[in-house]
C-alpha cells in the first residue's frame, strides 16, 4: 500500500501477532534506474537493495506506519506488551532493528504536563490513522464505541512533531458506528467519514477538521436510502450491564419502536415486549451498532432488538478478547456466555422488559 502522500510504497508481511513493514520512496529517482528489466519492455521492478524496513520483526510486536512531512507516524503495541496500540513518531529513516520511537504527546493546560494521546492503556484503542497535509485523522474505540480523532501536528525540527490540537469528532446518537471513509486528497481540510447507527442509515459525511464539531459544516455526501423508513419513528439507547464478576461492565445497545416502548413505560411495565437478543463474542470482532434494513420487520412487529457486546469481541479494545484471566478467549471463554446471560438477566430483573416465554 501507498503512504497518504504517495511517497512511500509500504509492503507489510505480518501475521497475528507480528510485523514487519518495507517502504520504498517513490521519490528517489535511482530507483527507476536501478530497477530496469529488460526482459520486461523496460518496466521498473523493485528489487531487495531498493527496500529499507521501517522496524525488524520481534516477537509479538505489531506496527503499522503511516508517512508525513518527512516522519513515519506509527501505531504499535510495544512488543506485546500493551493491551492496545498506542501513538508514536519517528525520523522517516530506515530501521534495522527494533528503533526508539518518540509518544505522541499533548501540552495538558490543566496540568502544565505532556499528556500521551494513546498510551496503549484500556482506556482508549487505536485501530488506524490516514495522515493529510496539516492533520492526523484516528480512528479507534473508547467506552465501547467507535471513535473518530483529528489532531493538527507542526514540524518542530528534524526529531520531533509537535500536536497543537486534538479533537474527538462528536455525533448525536449514542449508540453507532463511525469509521474514515476513502480519502485520496492528501492536501484537503476535509476528511469524510462514515457514518451510522442503529436508526441512521449509513451516510459519507464529509468535515472540516479544522472545525470538526461544527454540525452547520458537516455535509452529507451520499445516504443509503430505505423506501418507507421514517427514522423518527424509531429510538435507540446505549447502556452498560455489570456481570457477575462484580467488576466488568457490558455494553449493550438496545433498538426499538418508539410508540411500543411509550406503551411499555405508560403501563409501569405490566405490557412485556417480545425481546430479541444477539451477542457474538468471538475473534475479537466487533458487533457495531449500525443500521440493518432486515430489523425493521421486527421491530414494526413491536419486538426489541437487543446487542449485548459480550467479552471474546473487540468492542472495548483487544483486551475484551484476548486478556488472559478477563477476555473471553481460551480459558476465559466462558466469559462470552456468561455476559450474556447476564444481559439477559437484567432485561428481565431490573428493566423488566420482557418474559422468558417472549425472549429469542
Amino acid at each position: 500500500y501507498k503512504s497518504s502522500d504517495e511517497k512511500y510504497l509500504f509492503i507489510d508481511s505480518s501475521s497475528p501477532d507480528t510485523s514487519e513493514i518495507r517502504f520504498l520512496d517513490l521519490t528517489d529517482g535511482n530507483n527507476d534506474k536501478d530497477s530496469k528489466d529488460d526482459d520486461n519492455d523496460g518496466d521498473a521492478t523493485v528489487t531487495a537493495t531498493n527496500l529499507h524496513l521501517v522496524a525488524s520483526r520481534q516477537p509479538k510486536h505489531l506496527y503499522e506506519v503511516d508517512h508525513w512531512n518527512g516522519f513515519w507516524i506509527l501505531s504499535t503495541n510495544q512488543g506485546g506488551t500493551l493491551p492496545n496500540m498506542k501513538l508514536c513518531t519517528s525520523p522517516a529513516l530506515p530501521q534495522s532493528s527494533q528503533p526508539t520511537w518518540t509518544d505522541v504527546t499533548m501540552l495538558d493546560d490543566s496540568t502544565n504536563e505532556q499528556q500521551m494521546l494513546f498510551d496503549g492503556s484500556r482506556d482508549r484503542a487505536l485501530d488506524r490513522l490516514q495522515t493529510f497535509q496539516d492533520h492526523i485523522v484516528l480512528s479507534g474505540r473508547e467506552g465501547g464505541i467507535p471513535r473518530i480523532w483529528v489532531m493538527a501536528l507542526s514540524k518542530q525540527n528534524d526529531e520531533a512533531v509537535t500536536v497543537t490540537s486534538f479533537d474527538q469528532f462528536k455525533f448525536q446518537e449514542d449508540a453507532h458506528d463511525v469509521d474514515i471513509d476513502i480519502n485520496r486528497n492528501f492536501n484537503s481540510k476535509h476528511v469524510v467519514l462514515y457514518y451510522s447507527s442503529l436508526i441512521t442509515p449509513p451516510q459519507s459525511i464529509q468535515v472540516n477538521m479544522e472545525k470538526p464539531n461544527d454540525m452547520q459544516q458537516r455535509v452529507i455526501l451520499k445516504q443509503k436510502h430505505i423506501p418507507h423508513y421514517d427514522k423518527a419513528d424509531y429510538a435507540c439507547e446505549r447502556f452498560f450491564v455489570s456481570s457477575r464478576d462484580g467488576h466488568t461492565q457490558i455494553p449493550v445497545s438496545m433498538l426499538y419502536r418508539t410508540d411500543v416502548m411509550e406503551h411499555h413505560l405508560s403501563t409501569n411495565g405490566k405490557t412485556t415486549l417480545p425481546t430479541h437478543v444477539y451477542g457474538y463474542g468471538s475473534y475479537g470482532a466487533s458487533c457495531e451498532a449500525d443500521f440493518s434494513a432486515q430489523r425493521l420487520p421486527l421491530l414494526n412487529r413491536g419486538v426489541v432488538y437487543v446487542c449485548a457486546h459480550v467479552r471474546g469481541g473487540g468492542e472495548m479494545g483487544r483486551h475484551w478478547y484476548d486478556d488472559e484471566t478477563n477476555g473471553g478467549k481460551y480459558l476465559c471463554k466462558q466469559n462470552t456466555f456468561n455476559d450474556f446471560v447476564d444481559v439477559t438477566r437484567y432485561l428481565l430483573d431490573d428493566r423488566k422488559i420482557t418474559t422468558p416465554s417472549q425472549l429469542s
